[in-house]
């Protein structure tokens, strides 16, 4: 057998994965004119889905999943831009949850 058979031999024999999944994407959300971004990553991260779990029994983990997946800063941002200026300040848990079904949803969309 010449070298250049036994090459192609060893190469056809190398086992070909099955599935080429592409990495999950990047997810923009725009909310009243601001974007928040979100790394593909984060919507497969582990404690992510141990978070969303804990909120799925209780909703006072809301806050914990929104920080996981947008981070700190961009996480204030969204609090800022959903407070109500007229009413002290407040936060509608509703208005956030929204706002996470939202991303959720886009994210589904753009990597199903």
């Amino acid at each position: 057998m010449t070298a250049q058979r036994t090459a192609r031999k060893e190469l056809s024999e190398v086992k070909q994965p099955e599935d080429h999944k592409q990495a999950i994407q990047d997810v923009t959300v725009e909310l009243r004119g601001e974007s928040f971004t979100v790394k593909g990553k984060a919507l497969k991260d582990y404690r992510l889905l141990l978070l969303l779990n804990k909120m799925e029994q209780n909703g006072a983990y809301l806050p914990e999943v929104m920080e996981r997946i947008l981070g700190q800063e961009q996480h204030e941002k969204v609090i800022d831009l959903l407070s109500d200026p007229d009413d002290n300040d407040y936060v509608d848990t509703e208005d956030v949850g929204n706002f996470l079904r939202t991303l959720m949803e886009e994210a589904k969309a753009k990597n199903s």
